[in-house]
């Protein structure tokens, strides 16, 4: 019979290998025997973390720097929970413990920037972006969340270089690329053609060889009596693209559509739940993966499917890629193109839609352009 310690070594190689459940089960049996295992209590809170459970791994954590006292690992992952959990000053406070004890410590210098750039700090922001990368200068998502911090100080074209610098350094990193793409929008001597050719590449690099990923659509209308409309966003609350959709939820005719909301928004507010009362039907999808999410899409029958971010952060532009709806539309959370050619329409007005040559699409009825993406 293995021991404590030959067990913990075996759920560890689960872990790190990915294997979440077969870790959390040896991880479980261990307290059984022990119940005040600090290592297995604060691992155990890392799984539930991952698994997107942050009340419970704030629980776990909790007991494990009980035992553990200033252990690092354990004091920067509980500030995590505490995040995730919007405890904000709890989260900062673990944080700027780990660095009283280490202050060479990478991760906490790049959470505590995290949670400056959420509170709009930037100037704290960008000091421990910088801090994080005198550790570690090679890692891309400090690179890249630093070109945030930039951008949101005015600095683009230092923006623009951390993005490219994150992309050097992890060339599949398609959230970097959202970024750089968002940022470019912002100068002056960016031209529309050039606009094009970089949300182009965006497309060839990350979309194309995600094309097929999903069966052919079984979407027929005889199998259900309404049109069936998904809207995709991390917005669905306090933001522009709430205020935007929650009249057209709340106005569409019920006997004639079927509205399903996919929402990665983490904090729910009472614009949400306005939201979550105007739609058909509410998918919580955080954590939930591209590839799954499409399925999810593509199980629901969805006729049509509304993109609602654009490059903008946390989009699911990677779902759109694997084609789940027949025809999909990019709408209200950025202006321009995706770049993606499984987009099939934007929706936009007259002021944002305009033809190469620079005059104004000609609006459809009721005002709006419909305008196919290539």
């Amino acid at each position: 019979m293995a021991t404590i310690s030959e067990a913990l070594a075996i759920a560890l190689q689960h872990h790190q290998a990915g294997r979440l459940q077969a870790a959390e089960q040896i991880y479980r049996q261990i307290l059984q025997a022990e119940p005040n295992h600090a290592d297995a209590l604060h691992l155990l809170g890392v799984i539930a973390h991952q698994m997107g459970r942050h009340e419970m791994a704030v629980e776990y954590m909790e007991r494990a720097i009980r035992l553990k006292g200033n252990a690092v690992a354990v004091l920067n992952n509980l500030g995590g929970a505490y995040y995730a959990v919007r405890r904000v000053p709890d989260a900062v406070a673990c944080w700027r413990r780990v660095l009283e004890l280490k202050p060479d410590c990478a991760q906490s210098h790049y959470n505590l920037g995290n949670a400056w750039m959420d509170q709009g700090k930037l100037d704290e922001a960008v000091a421990c972006y910088r801090r994080a990368l005198e550790q570690k200068p090679d890692h891309a998502q400090t690179h890249n969340n630093l070109s945030l911090a930039l951008r949101g100080q005015g600095k683009l074209d230092d923006a623009v270089a951390c993005c490219r610098r994150a992309l050097e350094l992890k060339p599949d990193f398609a959230e970097a690329h959202s970024d750089l793409l968002f940022t470019l929008q912002y100068r002056a001597d960016v031209t529309p053609a050039s606009l094009a050719e970089a949300h182009a590449e965006y497309d060839r690099r990350y979309a194309v060889p995600l094309r097929g990923a999903i069966a052919q659509h079984e979407n027929v209308r005889d199998r259900h009596d309404r049109l069936r409309l998904g809207f995709v966003s991390p917005d669905l609350g306090r933001h522009p693209v709430g205020y935007f959709l929650v009249r057209v939820l709340e106005n569409l005719s019920h006997e004639q559509q079927e509205t399903i909301c996919y929402s990665d928004r983490i904090v729910k507010d009472d614009l949400t739940l306005r939201l979550q009362a105007a739609a058909t039907q509410w998918r919580d999808v955080i954590g939930m993966s591209d590839l799954r999410l499409a399925k999810q899409i593509q199980a629901d029958q969805i006729d049509i499917l509304f993109d609602l971010a654009g490059h903008t952060a946390h989009n699911r532009l990677l779902t759109f890629a694997r084609k789940p709806a027949p025809i999909q539309v990019t709408w209200a959370g950025y202006v321009g193109t995706t770049g993606l050619k499984t987009m099939d329409y934007i929706l936009a007005d007259r002021y944002e839609i305009r033809c190469r040559s620079g005059e104004c699409a000609k609006p459809l009825h009721g005002g709006a352009a419909g305008s196919t993406e290539h």
